[in-house]
């Protein structure tokens, strides 16, 4: 291989010239109109304004400390909303399950599980012979049950609340200054959730927005999409027959 040298530096001995020009002190700086400069800079500016707006945006955005919701990436959910035994805010309050088999949804009934969701089981077998279990939400919550299920949250509410104020009035009586600076972050962090939870406890929970959003998880899981639309089919005519076999 022929060695080559540098026009600027007149160094000799290169194989790769081309990856020592890109490097060479004596290189020629490339020509930059100062429009095209100017223009860059702006753009980089725009740039970094939208991300600190965004920032600013979610760090003053105020928590809803709503559940959270079935991801709308899956066309056909197999799952259903419970109240747990324990929490106070709906983001603790509530949880979602699978559970389809008799024995399961006794097992969870036993340890204070409550249905929000009325729901559905089902069974299907896989072409290699394998058994695959779910539930479909039918409706939304029945009067009655959201009624219990609004008494039990207000009920669990103000043992939550004095809980979260002891937690809020023991972190603000540290001396946040005198900590070291990855510690003062965390205990302000930590001054602003608990400051949130105890301004979400003061007042009963909105029902009907909680409501609306039980509404909205029922429609999903009972949309007609292609081919989803078959396969409810298919647990609406087999269900009684799948469910009833006795399977554990």
């Amino acid at each position: 291989m022929t060695l080559q040298a540098c026009p600027h530096c007149g160094k000799k001995g290169y194989k790769n010239l081309k990856m020592h020009l890109r490097y060479c002190d004596k290189s020629p700086l490339e020509e930059v109109a100062r429009d095209d400069a100017d223009a860059r800079f702006e753009e980089s500016a725009k740039k970094a304004e939208t991300v600190q707006d965004q920032r600013v945006q979610r760090a003053g955005r105020k928590r809803t400390f709503m559940p959270s919701p079935s991801p709308r990436n899956r066309k056909f959910p197999t799952w259903a909303w419970y109240l747990r035994p324990n929490g106070a805010l709906p983001e603790d309050a509530f949880v979602t399950s699978s559970a389809w088999s008799p024995n399961q949804r006794n097992d969870m009934a036993r340890r204070g599980f409550i249905e929000v969701t009325p729901c559905k089981s089902f069974l299907m077998r896989r072409e290699d012979g394998s058994l695959i279990g779910g539930v479909v939400m039918l409706d939304p919550p029945p009067k009655d049950r959201w009624g219990r299920i609004l008494a039990i949250l207000e009920a669990r509410r103000p043992q939550a609340l004095a809980f979260d104020q002891e937690r809020l009035a023991a972190e603000q009586a540290v001396a946040v200054d005198s900590l070291p600076s990855g510690e003062r972050m965390a205990s302000l962090s930590r001054i602003a959730t608990y400051g949130a939870r105890v301004e979400a406890l003061s007042e009963p929970f909105d029902s009907e927005k909680l409501y609306e959003f039980f509404v909205e998880e029922a429609r999903l899981s009972r949309r007609d999409q292609s081919p989803e639309a078959g396969i409810r089919r298919i647990i609406d005519e087999r269900v009684e027959e799948l469910v009833g076999a006795g399977i554990e």
